[in-house]
């Protein structure tokens, strides 16, 4: 009987180290796949984050937008940082008119991005995707030696049970530096991007 064990001890170990293998190889697997997701993200974010707006500023009004919406879809979407937030909301700040900035004191602005980030996370809501209209829509109109521009857009947004639609009309400001600045947005109902 003895003898009978000895035989079958061989094949019982390579058995469980084939077995040790195979599970270490699933393991590795799916640890990579997180880690490219978390690499997703962190390059989303230095991306934006990269980007030096002095001397790379979004040259028209649809091109701010666009900007400002891709900043958007990381906030909402993405598992980031204290530090990715705070360099992220800078960047969406500096496509903002200073009237609009001098509305919406910094600290102020910060509280109420971290509410409302934490609300959409609640919801397990988020921006699948932004459509800015074309650049040839774009409605500019000059008031008081001012030039303004006019961008819808429309956006698609996840929840854990929907997708719907929002659509948003933004108003922008040429500064002195003849960038287009992020006056104010407002939901409408999307006849104006629908129509065209």
């Amino acid at each position: 009987m003895k003898k009978g064990l000895g035989k079958l001890r061989k094949p019982i170990i390579i058995t469980i180290l084939a077995l040790l293998v195979v599970s270490y190889y699933i393991y590795l697997t799916h640890r990579n796949v997180n880690n490219d997701d978390k690499m997703t993200s962190n390059s989303a974010v230095s991306e934006i984050t990269s980007r030096d707006l002095e001397k790379n500023y979004p040259g028209t009004p649809r091109a701010v937008v666009s900007y400002f919406a891709d900043i958007q879809k990381i906030w909402y979407k993405e598992d980031i940082t204290g530090d990715e937030l705070t360099g992220l909301a800078q960047h969406a700040r500096a496509l903002f008119d200073d009237e609009l900035l001098a509305a919406n004191d910094y600290e102020q602005y910060m509280n109420n991005l971290r509410n409302e980030i934490t609300s959409y996370k609640e919801k397990e809501s988020y921006i699948t995707e932004c459509i800015v209209e074309d650049g040839y829509d774009t409605e500019y109109k000059t008031f008081q030696n001012k030039s303004y521009a006019f961008v819808n857009t429309k956006y698609y947004v996840k929840d854990n049970k929907n997708l719907s639609v929002v659509y948003e009309k933004y108003t922008l400001r040429k500064d002195s530096d003849s960038h287009w600045k992020i006056l104010f947005w407002e939901v409408t109902d999307g006849t104006e991007m629908e129509e065209k």
